[in-house]
């Protein structure tokens, strides 16, 4: 394992790692990604202000943990038991796979948390909250 492959890992760590980076920051800095730009959301803080970056990234590492535990997966397959390629490959595909599902129960959840006044898990941890642009407090 040497100089060339430690490099090519970071590199695959830093772009698995580049969507959480950029949704922390679109986050704090205008309260929604894309998509919650084209659907007229934001997310604030419960307060009613513009989230900080602490806040963001609260938030997004709980949304984005099954991806993070299917990187620590590939990393530890690599470092300890010097795993095949598709065996690392695998554990990234099964991060994937995890936020996906995430999503989808995260979306019947929110139907449902929505309908009781509840706030999210992601939300309760960062105490913020996602409304219509409209409702924002502050632009």
């Amino acid at each position: 394992y040497g100089l060339r492959e430690i490099f090519r890992d970071a590199f695959g760590l830093f772009v698995f790692l580049l969507p959480l980076g950029v949704r922390v920051v679109l986050e704090a800095m205008s309260g929604a990604g894309p998509g919650k730009h084209l659907l007229g959301l934001r997310v604030q803080a419960v307060e009613g202000h513009r989230i900080s970056y602490r806040q963001a990234l609260i938030r997004n590492t709980i949304l984005f943990s099954p991806l993070l535990a299917g990187i620590a997966l590939a990393l530890l397959s690599i470092v300890v038991i010097d795993a095949e390629p598709w065996i690392v490959f695998a554990f990234l595909i099964l991060g994937f796979a995890l936020i996906i599902f995430m999503d989808a129960a995260l979306i019947v959840s929110l139907v449902r948390a929505r309908s009781a006044g509840r706030l999210m898990v992601h939300n309760r941890a960062a105490r913020t909250h996602v409304v219509r642009r409209l409702e924002a407090a502050d632009p």
